[in-house]
C-alpha cells in the first residue's frame, strides 16, 4: 500500500524485488551452447536463466529487429538461453554489420544470424488478408506469426466436450500477403479457451502501475503515457468504458478518454486511455500487501525475443514473473472480440520448461508487463498490459497474453510511455 502524502512511512525498496528477476543462475545445457530442445508438439522450450551480458546483448538486437521488421522476421533464445537467433532476411545484412559492431567480440558467440525468405512485415500482412478473409474455418482461434518457422501459427478451439482438437481434424489453410503473392507456410497446434482478466487496493494520486481500479469492471492500472503534450494512464480496453476510483481510498483514478473495445482491439489490441488524475512513472513490484515499487524508464516500442521473460503486476496477484515469450503480435479471441496485438506466454517459475496455471488472475487486467532494464539497472521496461489468462487445463500451451504498446502505436505513433 502507498501511504497518502500526509503520512510518513518506511517503504520496502523495489530494489530487492527487481533482484529477484535480474539475477543470474546461469543457463543449463548439457551440450555446446546454442542447444535449441522442443516438446511433443514441436514448439520450442526454455530452460534456466540467459547471463546478464546475453540480457544485454538481446535488447540491443531487439532495438534494432522490433524497429525494422521491414527486413527481419524476429528474435528467439535458444532453448539453454546461452544464444540469441536473429532470423533475418537478406535485405538485413546492414542492420547486421551494425549490431556487430555495437555488441563486439561477443557476436559471434552469444548471437546466430539465421537467413529467412518472409519479414515480420510479410508476414502481419499474410496474418491480416486471413483474418479478414473467409477462409479461415470457425474451428481456429488465434493467428500469429511463428519466427522459428517463419510462417503463422494457427489455434484450434477446443471441441464441444471441451477437450484439444487435432491439427487433423482442420482443413488445410494457405496464407499469402497479398493476391499472387508467395505462399506463407502455417502449422496447426491445439488452442484453449481464454478469459479476460477484468474482476493495489488503497492508492492515492500519483497512481503507481499494477494499483486497483475499479467501476464498470474491477481491473488494475498499467501505466503513464503522454500524447501531444497531454497525460494518460493505460488500462484494459475490455474493463468497459466509464469512471474507475480506486477501491481502497476511494479517490477517483481517471474516465475513459478513448478506448479500442471492442470496435478497434483487432486492428490496434486491447487497451484504453484514462485521463482526469496523475499516474506516478512507477508500478508495485511485490505482492498485493507490499509497498515495494520500480521506476519505470521506458516503454518497449517493439518486441521481445521469444524465450525471453516477463513479469505481471495487478490487484490480485501482485507482481509475478518467470512469463516465457513464445509468440509476439499474435491474435486471438476472448470476451467474444477479436484482438491483436498480442505477445503469448507461458508462466514457467520452475524454469524447467513446462507452463502452469500460475500466473495472474481476474482483476488483473490492465496492469502493466514489464521486465529488469539492461540498460537502466534498477528500473523496468514495460512492453504491455495484461490481457487474458488461459482456461483451466490450456496452460501449458494457450498461455498468458498481454497486449503490446506497440499496437498502441499503431493507433497513434506520437504515443510516448512517460519515464522516470
Amino acid at each position: 500500500m502507498k501511504k497518502p502524502p500526509y503520512l510518513v512511512s518506511l517503504f520496502i525498496s523495489g530494489i530487492a524485488a527487481l533482484a529477484l528477476i535480474a539475477t543470474p543462475t546461469g543457463a543449463t545445457s548439457n551440450g555446446p551452447p546454442g542447444k535449441n530442445t522442443t516438446n511433443e508438439r514441436g514448439d520450442r522450450i526454455w530452460f534456466g536463466e540467459a547471463s546478464e551480458r546475453l540480457k544485454e546483448v538481446a535488447e540491443i538486437v531487439d532495438d534494432t529487429v522490433g524497429h525494422r521488421e521491414d527486413v527481419f522476421a524476429g528474435t528467439a533464445l535458444t532453448s539453454d538461453r546461452s544464444m540469441i537467433e536473429i532470423y533475418a532476411t537478406p535485405a538485413a545484412k546492414t542492420h547486421i554489420a551494425a549490431m556487430r559492431q555495437d555488441i563486439g567480440q561477443d557476436f559471434d558467440s552469444m548471437v546466430r544470424v539465421i537467413e529467412v525468405e518472409h519479414s515480420m512485415d510479410t508476414l502481419l500482412a499474410a496474418q491480416s488478408r486471413l483474418l479478414d478473409s473467409n477462409e479461415l474455418p470457425k474451428t481456429i482461434s488465434s493467428v500469429g506469426p511463428d519466427i522459428v518457422n517463419n510462417g503463422l501459427m494457427l489455434a484450434t478451439t477446443p471441441d464441444p466436450n471441451g477437450a484439444p482438437r487435432s491439427a487433423q481434424s482442420l482443413p488445410s489453410v494457405s496464407a499469402t500477403p497479398s493476391p499472387g503473392g508467395p505462399k506463407i507456410k502455417t502449422r496447426v497446434r491445439p488452442g484453449g479457451i481464454n478469459e479476460s482478466a477484468g474482476t493495489r487496493l488503497n492508492d492515492y494520486p500519483r497512481f503507481y502501475g499494477g494499483s486497483a481500479i475499479s467501476g464498470p469492471a474491477r481491473c488494475s492500472l498499467g501505466f503513464p503515457v503522454t500524447l501531444n503534450g497531454k497525460k494518460y494512464a493505460v488500462t484494459a480496453g475490455h474493463c468497459d468504458s466509464g469512471r474507475f476510483f480506486n477501491p481502497g481510498s476511494g479517490t477517483f483514478v481517471g474516465g475513459t478518454w478513448t478506448t479500442t473495445w471492442p470496435g478497434t482491439a483487432s486492428r490496434y489490441g486491447d487497451w484504453q486511455l484514462l485521463s482526469g488524475s496523475t499516474y506516478a512513472t512507477r508500478l508495485y513490484s511485490d505482492s498485493v500487501s507490499s509497498s515495494a515499487s520500480l521506476a519505470i524508464s521506458r516503454g518497449n516500442t517493439g518486441s521481445r525475443a521469444i524465450g525471453t521473460e516477463l513479469c505481471s503486476s495487478g490487484q490480485v496477484t501482485g507482481s509475478r514473473c518467470r512469463y516465457v515469450v513464445t509468440q509476439i503480435h499474435d491474435s486471438d479471441t476472448y470476451s467474444g472480440v477479436r484482438v491483436g496485438y498480442l505477445t503469448r506466454t507461458i508462466h514457467d517459475p520452475n524454469r524447467d520448461g513446462t507452463g502452469t496455471c500460475t500466473g495472474f488472475r481476474k482483476g488483473d487486467s490492465g496492469g502493466p508487463a514489464y521486465y529488469a532494464s539492461p540498460k537502466h539497472p534498477g528500473t523496468v521496461e514495460v512492453l504491455g498490459i495484461i490481457s487474458a489468462l488461459p482456461g483451466p487445463g490450456y496452460c501449458d500451451w494457450n498461455g498468458y497474453l498481454f497486449t503490446e504498446f506497440k499496437g498502441m502505436l499503431a493507433w497513434n505513433s506520437g504515443l510516448r510511455v512517460q519515464g522516470s
